[in-house]
């Protein structure tokens, strides 16, 4: 749910994904072209007060259950960090992410940083609000 508050907050429009995806969200830019993020949560930190992330697929399904993710499951994976109120987005393919106690003051001020490099490294820089090439430059009278 933060993550669905945040993007309301930064104006952007987010799906859920249907229940047997391997994503959870479905972000749709400006062009109609959809984005799939995967969101995990985590409530506790490590003894460095950072929270660390490991990719591996929940299943109800217990050991006979979908098994690990792979890079063409999900195109941003977005970090919740639910303590802290904080989402750090990435586009980079890992199986372990950390988000670091020093990245708090970042995130919480700018929420929308770390969405705009992950789109960036997708390819979907006409994505961001505020780039030339992006859609708040685009002028309709012309």
């Amino acid at each position: 749910m933060l993550v669905d508050a945040l993007f309301m907050r930064l104006g952007e429009r987010i799906f859920p994904a249907p229940e047997h995806e391997r994503h959870d969200r479905v972000l749709m830019l400006p062009n109609g072209s959809p984005v799939r993020i995967q969101v995990k949560t985590r409530h506790t930190t490590n003894s460095s007060g950072d929270y660390v992330f490991n990719l591996k697929q929940r299943s109800e399904r217990g050991a006979t259950g979908r098994g690990p993710y792979s890079a063409a499951d999900f195109d941003i994976l977005a970090m919740v960090a639910l303590p802290d109120m904080a989402v750090r987005f990435t586009a980079d393919w890992q199986t372990r992410h950390t988000i670091y106690a020093s990245e708090f003051p970042e995130l919480r001020r700018n929420p929308r940083a770390t969405l705009d490099e992950a789109l960036m490294r997708l390819g979907h820089a006409h994505a961001i609000p505020g780039r030339a090439d992006g859609p708040e430059w685009l002028d309709l009278a012309a």
